[in-house]
């Protein structure tokens, strides 16, 4: 008996995938709808004293629902964050930016009326 492999070879493999993500859901999908993002973002806020928000979107290939969480920090909380959200979802997907300026409460404030001037 010739031993079978997982990697499909013939010309109908994509059809066949398509078909059992139709009929069983996307796995990926269905981890995402276990992963309660309010705890997630109150873990953020436990680690590194940030608060976060939680944005809804749609993929874009799919375009199927997801939740998005939004969090700026420090260079140092970046880390505490990222441990923490891959202790909760291992899988997950995160995107690391450098902001040339944050404005808010918690980081630097703007008053209004005043510009902002560097070399003062």
């Amino acid at each position: 008996m010739k031993p079978r492999s997982g990697i499909k070879t013939d010309l109908f493999a994509d059809e066949q995938h398509r078909k059992k993500i139709d009929t069983l859901g996307d796995p990926l999908t269905e981890i995402e709808s276990h992963i309660d993002f309010v705890a997630l973002a109150a873990e953020i806020d436990r680690v590194a004293d940030r608060g976060s928000t939680i944005l809804q979107g749609h993929g874009g290939y799919g375009g199927q629902p997801k939740d998005v969480v939004l969090c700026a920090c420090s260079n140092k909380q970046l880390y505490e964050i990222e441990h923490a959200v891959q202790a909760i979802d291992p899988g997950c997907f995160i995107i690391m930016l450098q902001s040339n300026e944050v404005h808010g409460e918690g980081f630097r404030q703007l008053e209004l009326g005043k510009s902002e001037s560097r070399n003062e």
